[in-house]
């Protein structure tokens, strides 16, 4: 649903009647107004759009306050991500023991002058 063909009820009266002056359109924007909007929107969701609606209200969830965030992440049972630390390279070991030198077996040849 886009905000720019989003119809209110006092519109499509005021459309019907023709009588724009005689409703009141006045309206207290309060905490109260807010949830039962949302309750009304919510009863209007099917469930193949809720993901939609959901995506689009979490936009500006960066934008809150970390506890008004960490509220909503509990209230979901999100678990905050732990930041990875670096990994230190490992430093190769240097050796102080002089390397062994080890004679090698040699295949004796057969000296053909013997035979």
């Amino acid at each position: 649903m886009n905000a720019k063909n989003y119809i209110t009820d006092n519109d499509l009266i005021n459309d019907l009647f023709g009588c724009e002056n005689t409703i009141n359109t006045s309206v207290i924007k309060n905490r109260e107004y807010y949830i039962n909007q949302t309750n009304q929107i919510m009863d209007d969701i099917s469930n193949d759009n809720y993901f939609e609606v959901l995506q689009i209200m979490l936009v500006s969830f960066n934008k809150l306050d970390e506890t008004q965030q960490n509220i909503l992440m509990t209230n979901i049972d999100i678990k905050p991500i732990k930041p990875i630390k670096p990994i230190k390279p490992i430093k190769p070991i240097k050796s102080t023991k002089k390397p062994i030198n080890q004679k090698k077996n040699k295949i004796k040849r057969l000296n053909m002058d013997d035979y």
